[in-house]
């Protein structure tokens, strides 16, 4: 089974936090939208196989993509988006959002 992990990480690669949570379930859920590409323009960047990185200026962006998803999931995954979207509201200065793919 694919598994995309997330964690925060500081500028130097130390992990801060690791998520529980599967990424990969909602990067699924995200690529039967019709129009995944322009209605989650920074969701859709997310390498499924590989490392994507997210800063400080670019979260509020992955943020919006979430938010706007959660409308489109089931009630299991809105719980795993929204332990995602708290995470990512942990970003500060110096400090990372990864996704690590299988």
């Amino acid at each position: 089974m694919q598994h995309i992990a997330l964690q925060l990480e500081t500028e130097d690669g130390e992990l801060i936090e690791r998520s529980e949570v599967n990424f990969a379930d909602i990067m699924s859920a995200l690529l039967r939208q019709k129009n995944y590409k322009t209605d989650y323009p920074w969701l859709s960047t997310i390498d499924p196989y590989g490392e994507t990185v997210f800063n400080l200026y670019q979260v509020p962006n992955v943020l919006r993509d979430m938010d706007t998803l959660k409308g489109s999931l089931s009630v299991e995954m809105v719980k795993d988006i929204e332990q995602a979207i708290n995470l990512l509201n942990r970003i500060e200065h110096h400090v990372y959002i990864r996704f690590t793919g299988d």
